[in-house]
């Protein structure tokens, strides 16, 4: 709001002193009671005074500060709106004041808030039933911790057909079929919808890095996403969805075989039984049905085995199919021949087709003696 790095005057007599670096009063002093220079604030104070550049003076008519006390922030060389605005942005009551170590004041942060809700790619938002995620906020340009915590709730969010206030713009679409055509779902937001709430105290317009990890109830597959977000003093970015940060992948589960499973060779030929949990990143099913029922269909995914000695190229891959006699379990089998000595491993991988998530698991067995 002031046009350059200097301190202002009050009052229409009163002249900025370079040499002195103080308010002069060569001319009539005017009434002192109302345009006075206020030494603590660097402000002006009475009946709406402003801040003239050319005359280095206080004038009704000119640009700066104004009877509700802007703050002057040394640190901007500027009357600083911020420093006495409150969350709606209407002037509040002035700001307490920090002291620089030079003896220069500024205004003090004002609080801020952002709501954070973290989505699955393709999917809904992580909540309680998947572990929920750790979210942790930073100043971009300082890499200050500001905020963080967990994003839970028990709400993940509500699917629908047709867009509503407080949906997410990331959409979930299940792919056509030659039968049936694509089929896109909105994810809308409440109030109870899992999410992290942080109060932020900044004083200038600052570049959030906010990073997110998770989801913590299937750490194998966790994935960490990091974004940037503006936000200013007083700002509050809190209406549903809020600020939403999509994190990719898919969580792979290995059920069987057990990882250290060990094989007597007594046995051999033996079956290895091959067998994954597979959901979306928020703990979302895939099941068989039709659209608008169910949106993460088998059809979309797809789901290997690569099997081979550990720390060697894979032997053979096996792909996993679904019966559809649980939701999101994919099975699959492979013969371990006989003579085979060593250990090995079977790495599950998952792909969803439409969207490119990925996730992956891994267990491993040997053939024992015996």
């Amino acid at each position: 709001m002031g046009d350059e790095p200097v301190r202002a005057c009050i009052g229409t007599s009163y002249v900025y002193d370079t040499t002195r670096q103080a308010c002069n009063q060569p001319l009539d002093v005017g009434n002192e009671a109302l345009h006075r220079y206020d030494e603590p604030w660097h402000s002006c104070s009475g009946s709406w005074p402003a801040y003239s550049g050319p005359s280095h003076a206080c004038s009704e008519t000119s640009k700066a500060c104004n009877a509700t006390r802007y703050a002057y922030d040394a640190a901007l060389h500027a009357f600083n709106a911020f420093a006495v605005s409150g969350r709606s942005g209407r002037p509040s009551a002035p700001a307490r004041l920090l002291r620089h170590k030079e003896g220069k004041e500024m205004a003090t942060a004002i609080s801020t808030s952002i709501t954070v809700r973290v989505q699955a790619k393709g999917g809904k938002f992580l909540a309680d039933d998947a572990g929920g995620a750790e979210v942790t906020i930073r100043d971009a340009q300082t890499g200050e911790r500001l905020a963080g915590g967990l994003a839970l709730g028990t709400d993940s969010g509500n699917l629908s057909n047709d867009y509503s206030a407080g949906a997410s713009l990331n959409t979930i679409v299940t792919p056509a079929t030659p039968d049936e055509p694509a089929v896109i779902w909105w994810l809308s937001a409440d109030s109870n919808t899992s999410g992290l709430v942080a109060d932020l105290a900044i004083s200038r317009p600052t570049l959030l890095e906010i990073a997110a990890y998770g989801p913590l109830g299937g750490l194998q597959s966790a994935h960490r996403v990091t974004t940037t977000q503006w936000i200013v003093p007083g700002q509050v970015l809190d209406e549903p969805p809020g600020f939403v940060v999509e994190i990719p992948g898919l969580v792979v589960q290995v059920m069987e075989p057990a990882t250290h499973l060990a094989i007597l060779s007594s046995t051999l030929p033996y079956t290895v039984p091959l067998q994954a949990n597979v959901t979306m990143m928020c703990g979302c099913q895939i099941a068989d049905g039709q659209p608008p029922n169910q949106p993460w269909v088998p059809y979309d995914f797809q789901v290997t085995a690569a099997i081979g000695q550990v720390g060697q190229p894979a032997m053979q891959l096996v792909t996993l199919t679904f019966p559809g006699t649980s939701p999101s379990l994919y099975f699959g089998s492979w013969e371990l021949p006989a003579g085979s000595t060593g250990f090995y491993q079977a790495v599950i991988t998952a792909v969803q087709l439409s969207t490119g998530n990925t996730g992956t698991g891994t267990a491993t067995f040997f053939v024992k003696a015996g």
